[in-house]
C-alpha cells in the first residue's frame, strides 16, 4: 500500500466475487487496515453479482456492515448503492455508517423511492455517481439520477463534489 500511495495512486479496488473470497477475510481487513493507515480509498463490489448467481454473495450487507465497523475507515467505498441488489438490507443494516456507497449498475435496477429512502437515511454526502461503464451508459445513468428531482446541492455532491472531497488534493 505504501509503495501504491508513493507512486500516486489515491486507492485500489477489490473485487470479493471475482477473488473468491468474502469481504470478512482478514486479507480484506489487512488491506483495509493499510488503506485506513496510508489514507487511500478501498472500492469494492457489494452486494450480487450477476455473473455468479447462485454463488454465496461475498460482500452481503451483514459481512461488509461487521467490516466497517471493525476496520473504522472512512475512505471505503461500497460500489452498487451498498449492496446490488440487496437494498433493503443495505437501507437496514448499512446507511448512516460511516461508509460511501457509488450508484454503479444501480440507477436503472433500484426502485425511486428506495433510492431516495436510503439517500435519506445515509446522507447525501456519502454518495457517489458511478456507472460502471461499459455495462452501464453514463448518460442514461445520469438522467435516471436528474429525473428523481432532488435538490440542487444534492446532485452537486452526488455527481462531483462528495468524490473531490473523497479524492482530496486531486493535483498533488
Amino acid at each position: 500500500m505504501k509503495f501504491l500511495k508513493d507512486s500516486g495512486f489515491k486507492g485500489v479496488k477489490i473485487h470479493p466475487d471475482y477473488q473468491n473470497t468474502f469481504i470478512d477475510d482478514e486479507g480484506y481487513i489487512k488491506i483495509l487496515e493499510s488503506a485506513k493507515e496510508y489514507d487511500m480509498i478501498v472500492v469494492t463490489h457489494a452486494g450480487v453479482d450477476d455473473g455468479y448467481i447462485g454463488q454465496p454473495v461475498k460482500c452481503p450487507p451483514e459481512l461488509a456492515e461487521k467490516v466497517i465497523k471493525k476496520v473504522k475507515h472512512s475512505k471505503f467505498v461500497l460500489g452498487h448503492y451498498g449492496g446490488h441488489k440487496q437494498w433493503d438490507e443495505v437501507f437496514n443494516r448499512l446507511a448512516g455508517l460511516d461508509v460511501y456507497f457509488d450508484t454503479a449498475f444501480t440507477l436503472h435496477e433500484i426502485e425511486e423511492e428506495l433510492f431516495k429512502k436510503i439517500l435519506a437515511k445515509h446522507g447525501e454526502d456519502k454518495v457517489l455517481f458511478a456507472t460502471d461503464c461499459p455495462w452501464r451508459d453514463i448518460r442514461e445513468d445520469k438522467e435516471t439520477l436528474i429525473s428523481y428531482n432532488l435538490k440542487k446541492e444534492t446532485f452537486d455532491k452526488i455527481f462531483y463534489k462528495n468524490a473531490l472531497g473523497l479524492l482530496g488534493n486531486i493535483g498533488d
